[in-house]
Protein backbone atom coordinates (compact mmCIF):
# COMPACT_ATOMS: atom_id res chain seq x y z
CA UNK A 1 0.00 0.00 0.00
CA UNK A 2 1.56 3.31 -1.04
CA UNK A 3 1.79 6.27 1.27
CA UNK A 4 -1.74 7.73 -0.28
CA UNK A 5 -3.92 4.50 -0.47
CA UNK A 6 -6.13 4.41 3.04
CA UNK A 7 -5.67 7.72 3.48
CA UNK A 8 -8.91 10.57 3.58
CA UNK A 9 -8.82 12.82 0.59
CA UNK A 10 -8.08 15.41 3.66
CA UNK A 11 -4.64 13.12 4.28
CA UNK A 12 -3.85 12.76 0.74
CA UNK A 13 -3.95 16.60 0.40
CA UNK A 14 -1.42 16.86 3.33
CA UNK A 15 0.71 14.06 1.87
CA UNK A 16 0.71 14.25 -1.84
CA UNK A 17 2.63 17.07 -1.81
CA UNK A 18 5.95 15.59 -0.30
CA UNK A 19 4.91 12.23 -2.08
CA UNK A 20 4.77 13.54 -5.59
CA UNK A 21 8.18 15.64 -4.85
CA UNK A 22 9.92 12.51 -3.54
CA UNK A 23 8.79 10.16 -6.63
CA UNK A 24 9.38 11.74 -9.13
CA UNK A 25 12.74 13.33 -7.95
CA UNK A 26 13.71 10.10 -7.98
CA UNK A 27 13.76 9.60 -11.89
CA UNK A 28 14.85 13.34 -12.59
CA UNK A 29 11.10 14.79 -13.24
CA UNK A 30 11.25 17.94 -14.29
CA UNK A 31 14.90 17.95 -14.30
CA UNK A 32 17.65 16.91 -15.36
CA UNK A 33 16.06 13.48 -17.08
CA UNK A 34 12.70 13.71 -17.76
CA UNK A 35 11.71 17.35 -19.46
CA UNK A 36 7.99 19.03 -18.66
CA UNK A 37 5.80 18.06 -20.33
CA UNK A 38 1.71 19.25 -20.58
CA UNK A 39 -0.84 17.19 -22.15
CA UNK A 40 -4.13 17.61 -23.72
CA UNK A 41 -6.83 16.25 -25.65
CA UNK A 42 -7.36 17.53 -29.47
CA UNK A 43 -8.62 16.24 -32.73
CA UNK A 44 -6.25 15.09 -35.67
CA UNK A 45 -6.57 15.01 -39.47
CA UNK A 46 -5.43 11.57 -40.50
CA UNK A 47 -3.21 11.86 -44.08
CA UNK A 48 -1.58 9.38 -45.69
CA UNK A 49 1.52 10.91 -43.83
CA UNK A 50 0.27 10.67 -40.57
CA UNK A 51 -0.62 6.87 -41.14
CA UNK A 52 3.43 6.65 -42.34
CA UNK A 53 4.01 7.67 -39.12
CA UNK A 54 2.52 5.41 -37.21
CA UNK A 55 3.58 2.39 -39.12
CA UNK A 56 7.39 3.79 -38.80
CA UNK A 57 6.36 3.37 -34.98
CA UNK A 58 5.44 0.20 -34.96
CA UNK A 59 1.65 1.17 -34.64
CA UNK A 60 0.51 -1.08 -37.83
CA UNK A 61 -3.08 -2.59 -36.01
CA UNK A 62 -3.94 1.70 -35.11
CA UNK A 63 -2.84 2.49 -38.80
CA UNK A 64 -4.59 -0.59 -40.44
CA UNK A 65 -8.18 0.77 -38.73
CA UNK A 66 -7.92 4.51 -39.61
CA UNK A 67 -8.46 6.23 -43.33
CA UNK A 68 -7.01 8.72 -45.05
CA UNK A 69 -9.60 11.79 -44.82
CA UNK A 70 -10.88 10.70 -41.40
CA UNK A 71 -10.15 12.31 -38.37
CA UNK A 72 -9.48 11.49 -34.89
CA UNK A 73 -9.76 12.21 -31.18
CA UNK A 74 -6.23 11.68 -29.50
CA UNK A 75 -3.89 12.85 -26.76
CA UNK A 76 -1.17 14.75 -27.84
CA UNK A 77 1.80 15.64 -25.23
CA UNK A 78 3.65 18.75 -25.70
CA UNK A 79 7.26 18.10 -24.09
CA UNK A 80 10.15 20.74 -23.30
CA UNK A 81 12.68 19.98 -26.31
CA UNK A 82 15.55 18.45 -25.38
CA UNK A 83 18.61 18.57 -27.35
CA UNK A 84 19.76 14.67 -27.56
CA UNK A 85 23.60 15.48 -28.82
CA UNK A 86 25.54 12.23 -30.00
CA UNK A 87 25.64 8.71 -29.54
CA UNK A 88 22.37 7.87 -28.51
CA UNK A 89 21.33 4.65 -27.07
CA UNK A 90 17.64 3.36 -26.20
CA UNK A 91 16.78 1.23 -23.49
CA UNK A 92 13.81 -0.94 -24.23
CA UNK A 93 12.36 -4.15 -22.72
CA UNK A 94 11.00 -6.69 -25.32
CA UNK A 95 7.32 -8.29 -24.10
CA UNK A 96 6.83 -11.74 -22.68
CA UNK A 97 6.40 -13.72 -25.69
CA UNK A 98 3.45 -15.97 -24.36
CA UNK A 99 4.01 -18.54 -27.16
CA UNK A 100 7.36 -19.44 -26.22
CA UNK A 101 6.05 -20.16 -22.40
CA UNK A 102 7.50 -23.71 -21.41
CA UNK A 103 7.98 -24.81 -18.10
CA UNK A 104 11.87 -23.73 -18.41
CA UNK A 105 10.74 -20.23 -18.96
CA UNK A 106 8.25 -20.52 -15.95
CA UNK A 107 10.56 -21.41 -13.52
CA UNK A 108 13.08 -19.23 -14.77
CA UNK A 109 10.16 -16.16 -13.75
CA UNK A 110 10.13 -17.63 -10.24
CA UNK A 111 13.77 -19.05 -9.52
CA UNK A 112 15.84 -16.38 -11.42
CA UNK A 113 13.59 -13.47 -10.59
CA UNK A 114 16.39 -11.49 -8.62
CA UNK A 115 19.67 -12.52 -10.72
CA UNK A 116 21.57 -12.08 -7.34
CA UNK A 117 23.60 -15.41 -7.08
CA UNK A 118 27.10 -14.38 -7.16
CA UNK A 119 28.11 -17.55 -8.12
CA UNK A 120 25.86 -18.19 -11.48
CA UNK A 121 26.31 -16.48 -14.79
CA UNK A 122 23.03 -14.90 -16.31
CA UNK A 123 24.53 -14.43 -19.26
CA UNK A 124 22.71 -17.06 -21.76
CA UNK A 125 19.46 -17.03 -19.83
CA UNK A 126 19.07 -12.69 -20.32
CA UNK A 127 19.82 -13.43 -24.17
CA UNK A 128 17.29 -15.76 -24.27
CA UNK A 129 14.31 -13.54 -22.38
CA UNK A 130 15.64 -10.19 -22.96
CA UNK A 131 16.63 -10.17 -26.72
CA UNK A 132 16.20 -6.69 -26.89
CA UNK A 133 18.67 -5.81 -23.99
CA UNK A 134 21.86 -7.56 -25.79
CA UNK A 135 22.65 -4.83 -27.79
CA UNK A 136 22.63 -2.20 -24.69
CA UNK A 137 24.34 -4.58 -22.43
CA UNK A 138 27.53 -5.11 -25.22
CA UNK A 139 27.67 -1.17 -25.27
CA UNK A 140 27.86 -0.84 -21.55
CA UNK A 141 30.58 -3.21 -21.48
CA UNK A 142 32.40 -0.74 -23.37
CA UNK A 143 31.71 2.27 -22.41
CA UNK A 144 31.86 2.81 -18.62
CA UNK A 145 30.76 6.44 -18.81
CA UNK A 146 27.45 4.77 -20.05
CA UNK A 147 27.63 1.92 -17.31
CA UNK A 148 27.74 4.12 -14.75
CA UNK A 149 24.75 6.06 -16.02
CA UNK A 150 23.00 3.10 -16.79
CA UNK A 151 23.50 2.09 -12.95
CA UNK A 152 21.93 5.37 -11.87
CA UNK A 153 19.28 4.85 -13.83
CA UNK A 154 18.98 1.50 -12.55
CA UNK A 155 19.03 2.77 -8.74
CA UNK A 156 16.67 5.25 -9.14
CA UNK A 157 14.08 2.86 -10.75
CA UNK A 158 14.33 0.33 -8.31
CA UNK A 159 13.79 3.08 -5.12
CA UNK A 160 10.96 4.06 -7.89
CA UNK A 161 9.74 0.84 -8.04
CA UNK A 162 9.76 -0.02 -4.46
CA UNK A 163 7.76 2.87 -2.98
CA UNK A 164 5.04 3.66 -5.72
CA UNK A 165 4.34 0.22 -7.25
CA UNK A 166 4.35 2.04 -10.43
CA UNK A 167 5.54 0.56 -13.68
CA UNK A 168 6.94 3.32 -16.19
CA UNK A 169 7.23 2.16 -20.26
CA UNK A 170 10.36 0.34 -20.39
CA UNK A 171 8.76 -1.58 -23.76
CA UNK A 172 8.40 1.72 -26.26
CA UNK A 173 11.63 1.86 -28.51
CA UNK A 174 12.90 5.69 -27.94
CA UNK A 175 11.24 6.13 -24.17
CA UNK A 176 14.38 6.04 -22.32
CA UNK A 177 17.77 7.44 -24.14
CA UNK A 178 21.16 7.37 -23.24
CA UNK A 179 23.19 10.12 -24.78
CA UNK A 180 25.88 12.02 -24.86
CA UNK A 181 26.36 16.11 -25.35
CA UNK A 182 29.02 18.75 -25.32
CA UNK A 183 31.47 14.99 -24.29
CA UNK A 184 29.14 14.32 -21.00
CA UNK A 185 27.21 11.28 -20.93
CA UNK A 186 23.23 11.57 -19.74
CA UNK A 187 20.10 9.87 -20.17
CA UNK A 188 16.43 11.02 -20.51
CA UNK A 189 12.80 9.53 -20.06
CA UNK A 190 10.85 11.33 -22.97
CA UNK A 191 7.62 9.14 -23.35
CA UNK A 192 8.42 6.37 -20.25
CA UNK A 193 6.21 8.21 -17.48
CA UNK A 194 2.49 7.24 -18.06
CA UNK A 195 -0.59 9.43 -16.74
CA UNK A 196 -2.07 6.12 -15.46
CA UNK A 197 0.94 4.10 -14.97
CA UNK A 198 0.32 0.04 -14.11
CA UNK A 199 0.37 -0.26 -10.25
CA UNK A 200 1.38 -3.91 -9.16
CA UNK A 201 -0.52 -4.11 -5.74
CA UNK A 202 -3.75 -3.02 -8.24
CA UNK A 203 -2.77 -5.67 -10.35
CA UNK A 204 -1.84 -8.69 -8.12
CA UNK A 205 -5.29 -8.09 -6.54
CA UNK A 206 -7.53 -8.24 -9.49
CA UNK A 207 -5.28 -11.30 -10.46
CA UNK A 208 -6.08 -13.02 -7.11
CA UNK A 209 -10.13 -11.54 -7.84
CA UNK A 210 -9.75 -13.43 -10.87
CA UNK A 211 -8.41 -16.79 -9.72
CA UNK A 212 -11.06 -16.77 -7.26
CA UNK A 213 -14.15 -16.46 -10.01
CA UNK A 214 -14.59 -12.88 -8.86
CA UNK A 215 -13.78 -11.14 -12.16
CA UNK A 216 -15.24 -11.97 -15.18
CA UNK A 217 -14.60 -10.56 -19.10
CA UNK A 218 -10.68 -9.57 -18.85
CA UNK A 219 -7.41 -10.52 -19.91
CA UNK A 220 -5.90 -10.13 -16.53
CA UNK A 221 -4.20 -13.66 -16.66
CA UNK A 222 -2.99 -12.75 -19.85
CA UNK A 223 -1.32 -9.35 -18.66
CA UNK A 224 0.22 -10.14 -15.13
CA UNK A 225 2.65 -12.55 -16.50
CA UNK A 226 4.05 -9.20 -18.51
CA UNK A 227 4.21 -7.78 -14.80
CA UNK A 228 6.67 -10.24 -13.74
CA UNK A 229 8.49 -10.35 -16.77
CA UNK A 230 8.76 -6.53 -16.25
CA UNK A 231 9.40 -6.69 -12.61
CA UNK A 232 12.32 -9.28 -13.78
CA UNK A 233 14.06 -7.22 -16.36
CA UNK A 234 14.82 -4.08 -13.52
CA UNK A 235 16.79 -6.56 -11.71
CA UNK A 236 18.50 -8.08 -14.93
CA UNK A 237 19.43 -4.39 -15.35
CA UNK A 238 20.80 -4.06 -11.78
CA UNK A 239 22.46 -7.36 -12.10
CA UNK A 240 24.20 -6.59 -15.30
CA UNK A 241 25.23 -2.71 -14.30
CA UNK A 242 26.95 -3.93 -10.96
CA UNK A 243 23.99 -2.40 -8.81
CA UNK A 244 23.55 -4.51 -5.29
CA UNK A 245 20.25 -3.48 -4.75
CA UNK A 246 17.11 -5.51 -6.25
CA UNK A 247 13.10 -5.12 -6.78
CA UNK A 248 12.14 -7.19 -3.49
CA UNK A 249 9.13 -5.02 -2.70
CA UNK A 250 6.43 -2.65 -4.31
CA UNK A 251 4.99 -0.12 -1.95
CA UNK A 252 5.83 -2.04 1.12
CA UNK A 253 4.69 -5.34 0.08
CA UNK A 254 6.70 -8.52 -0.48
CA UNK A 255 6.64 -9.45 -4.58
CA UNK A 256 7.24 -13.08 -4.10
CA UNK A 257 3.10 -14.09 -3.15
CA UNK A 258 2.66 -12.07 -6.50
CA UNK A 259 5.28 -13.97 -8.55
CA UNK A 260 4.05 -17.77 -7.36
CA UNK A 261 0.57 -16.75 -7.75
CA UNK A 262 1.10 -15.66 -11.77
CA UNK A 263 3.81 -18.85 -11.56
CA UNK A 264 1.28 -21.40 -10.43
CA UNK A 265 -1.24 -20.54 -12.59
CA UNK A 266 1.31 -20.60 -15.87
CA UNK A 267 2.30 -23.87 -14.56
CA UNK A 268 -1.37 -25.41 -14.20
CA UNK A 269 -2.19 -23.45 -18.04
CA UNK A 270 1.33 -25.99 -19.39
CA UNK A 271 0.39 -28.90 -18.22
CA UNK A 272 -3.18 -29.02 -19.93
Amino acid sequence: MSELEGQSPEQQKMIRPTYELKTSSMLGAGGEHVPLSEATVTTISVDEEFIAGLKEAGENDLAERIRPGTSTEAQVTIQEKVDLGENQTSLHVNQLNMDDLDSAAVDRLQHEFSYDNPEQDYSADLARDYPSLSGFFEKIDQDERLAQQAADFTRRLIEYTEMTGDAIDLSGRGNVIFYEKDGSPNYVLLDALQKDPTNFIREHDRFKMWLGGETEGTNINEVVPHDIHYLRAINALAYRTGVNERVRTVAGQPIEPFVSDVVDHLRSTLKK
